[in-house]
């Protein structure tokens, strides 16, 4: 069989590899649209607490506390190391978080990517607003874990 024919198709697999990199607009708007949906979730889990504080007033505002700050510490990197490789706003903007091979990241990869959120947040945002200028879309945390943000 002739494989000259089937040589000149490999620039076929070769684009479908090619990832479309998310710029900063998207990546704010996923970003805003989970804060709306960690804000229902810790809306849920105080009505819940108050209600039980009806019963067991005592220890409430410490479990409220320590529960909100875990549903916050987990979400993201629970949502991006899951199949879905996303936070429910990600999933609804089309994007999602893959690592230097294309693909998903487990839970470590994505717990340092959240605490390197923390030092693009802590240089006055820049590591966020570097998403705007660089070739591949990619944050200081980005960078740091060596992550993309791309299209599902």
């Amino acid at each position: 069989m002739n494989t000259e024919l089937l040589d000149d198709l490999d620039y076929l697999e070769e684009a479908s590899k090619t990832q479309i990199y998310i710029g900063f607009w998207t990546r704010l708007g996923a970003a805003l649209l989970d804060l709306i949906i960690l804000s229902i979730i810790h809306s849920f889990w105080s009505a819940i607490l108050g209600m039980v504080g009806l019963v067991i007033p005592t220890i409430i505002n410490e479990v409220d506390y320590f529960g909100t700050a875990a549903i916050s510490f987990l979400y993201f990197p629970l949502m991006e190391s899951s199949k879905w490789q996303a936070s429910i706003g990600k999933q609804i903007f089309g994007i999602k978080v893959v690592d230097s091979k294309g693909e998903g990241l487990n839970f470590g990869q994505a717990l340092l990517r959240l605490l390197a959120k923390g030092l693009s947040c802590s240089i006055a945002y820049l590591g966020f607003v570097m998403i705007a200028f660089t070739s591949k879309k990619r944050g200081l945390h980005d960078l740091i874990v060596d992550t993309y943000v791309v299209e599902q």
